[in-house]
């Protein structure tokens, strides 16, 4: 078993002043690309167009990318920082991990606050059991599961299992004349119009809903004015050369394509199912699997991940120490 030791020639404080920003990209990429990490929350892109609604920070402890942000949506109803799972530049080694881990218990403490590590994947798991520490809660995390699909079935649709949304595609395919064109910025005013105008067109259940449909324009926003720098993917429908869908993605390693904005007309029939397969043909030639991110829960947008059958489900879960 591990010592879970910490080495006393290591900084046991931080302050976690460093703000993600563009600047950053090659650094978390090291740690992310290049270690063939599959959880959507941990592409680059994700982290940094929602850097501001979730207050996310990072310090480089002990060669591992700590990255710490702010849960809004805790049991207590009160926000509180979390942790990334701590990511190491090459392999895992169970003494640099378990010190990483024993200082960032420390730094929450000092806080006042126990140390929670979330969205961990499922091969880090044995990593937190090795630590020997029985004050280690682990609990999977479902609605934060990400569905992941081979790029083939999105693109072509094949087989009686996809019927049904070839039907819709079908319809799409007879009724418009469209064109569909890679996202580039002479079409980002359009693409936030037809945001904007979803958002007004949508009835909130709640406060809190109607807050999160607000988070998440600014966090699109965030994504569509530095998709470029960014290194994002993305594309668009337009119908009498107007925006009717557009969608926006992030290589998270080589074999893995994230489709972080997918947004369409609701009242055109078939369109999401065509953007959807229009961005595969067109911008994920190169990679085996399209990540299409978590159903937070909501059985309606479950329903409709899992009826594109998706190949694997990519797990996560929380680490709570106590």
């Amino acid at each position: 078993m591990c010592s879970y030791i910490i080495n006393t020639k290591l900084k046991e404080f931080f302050m976690f002043e460093k703000k993600i920003s563009l600047e950053d990209k090659d650094l978390f990429e090291k740690y992310i690309y290049n270690n063939n990490h599959e959880t959507s929350g941990l592409s680059f892109a994700s982290l940094y167009m929602w850097k501001d609604i979730n207050d996310i920070h990072y310090e480089i402890i002990n060669n591992h990318l700590c990255i710490r942000a702010l849960n809004y949506l805790t049991e207590e109803g009160k926000p509180q920082h979390f942790i990334f799972p701590p990511l190491p530049v090459g392999e895992y080694d169970s003494d640099t991990f378990n010190d990483t881990l024993k200082i960032l218990e420390k730094n929450f403490k000092k806080d006042n606050q126990n140390l929670t590590i979330k969205l961990a994947p499922e091969k880090y798991i044995n990593y937190f059991k090795e630590t020997n520490n029985s004050n280690v809660l682990i609990k999977e995390d479902r609605e934060n599961f990400d569905y992941a699909y081979l790029s083939d079935n999105l693109a072509t649709l094949k087989g009686r299992k996809y019927q049904s949304k070839r039907n819709h595609l079908n319809y799409f395919y007879r009724n418009y004349s469209f064109e569909y064109r890679p996202l580039t910025k002479d079409l980002m005013e359009e693409c936030i119009h037809l945001n904007d105008s979803l958002i007004e067109n949508k009835t909130f259940e709640n406060d809190m809903a109607e807050e999160l449909m607000s988070h998440e324009r600014k966090a699109i926003e965030e994504a569509l004015y530095n998709m470029d720098t960014l290194g994002c993917r993305g594309g668009a429908i337009l119908i009498n050369d107007k925006v009717e869908a557009f969608t926006l993605g992030y290589k998270i390693n080589p074999d893995m394509m994230v489709v972080h904005i997918e947004k369409a007309n609701p009242s055109i029939r078939g369109l999401y199912q065509a953007i959807n397969q229009q961005f595969v043909q067109n911008e994920c030639t190169d990679v085996t699997y399209i990540n299409r991110e978590e159903d937070m829960g909501l059985e309606s947008l479950r329903r409709a991940k899992l009826s594109y059958r998706p190949d694997k489900m990519i797990k996560k879960f929380d680490i709570e120490f106590k």
